[in-house]
């Protein structure tokens, strides 16, 4: 509790906390990877972030007038911030590389985790006029958690449809189900947290979703 008053009070430390999170964890995942080739991977993300900010920047406005509706203002977050940059990103990555289908999979995660770490700060620090606890420490961990899930049920359905289970295409349908659950995740927090300004909610949705990636990580993949 300390820790989040501490945060919530200092401005700096929370943009601080903006700025480094993503390449924190990021250096984390190449501590424990050995394959020399996801930094390549990881360089790719971060000179798409570039691209796309730097063409963000030139034909369009940083700033825009919020309506007061939880469905335009989901809608324009979900494309803008998750979808739209999330599907031309590993599309794009998925086209391009001519590497096997497991290793395109397990790069989703570099790519996506070294692109967010230049686009998300772009976006909250030059698209918001005042800063908040929201924007700059409750925001990254949904952003976070939210491209933890997408990895992790990414590796489940492909394990899945390696195996012979007689149930596997249910459990599938399932994990994709979740898949784009999480995928809105982010742009459901932002919608009601400028409508209703309620730290409580989206302070909930964070801590739901970090336990989910603790449930998925040792009931899937803590063994794989």
């Amino acid at each position: 509790m300390l820790i989040l008053i501490f945060f919530h009070d200092n401005i700096l430390v929370m943009a601080l906390f903006l700025l480094v999170l993503f390449p924190c964890v990021l250096g984390l995942y190449f501590f424990q990877s050995v394959n020399g080739k996801k930094y390549l991977v990881a360089f790719a993300g971060c000179f798409s972030a570039v691209v796309y900010c730097t063409a963000a920047g030139l034909f369009s406005s940083a700033f825009r007038l919020v309506p007061y509706s939880f469905f335009s203002n989901f809608l324009f977050y979900f494309l803008t911030q998750a979808f739209i940059p999330l599907v031309l990103l590993n599309g794009i990555f998925f086209i391009w590389s001519k590497d096997s289908l497991e290793y395109k999979i397990d790069s989703f995660f570099p790519l996506t985790v070294s692109f967010y770490s230049v686009y998300l700060p772009f976006s909250i620090m030059f698209g918001v006029i005042e800063f908040n606890f929201y924007q700059l420490f409750i925001k990254p961990l949904i952003f976070l958690f939210m491209i933890m899930s997408l990895f992790f049920m990414i590796k489940i359905i492909y394990n899945f449809l390696l195996n012979d289970s007689k149930n596997k295409y249910l459990f599938i349908v399932l994990m994709v189900f979740a898949f784009f659950i999480f995928l809105i995740i982010p742009a459901v927090a932002d919608a009601l947290f400028i409508i209703t300004d309620n730290y409580f909610l989206v302070s909930l949705i964070a801590l739901i979703s970090g336990g989910f990636q603790v449930f998925m990580y040792f009931m899937f993949l803590s063994k794989k």
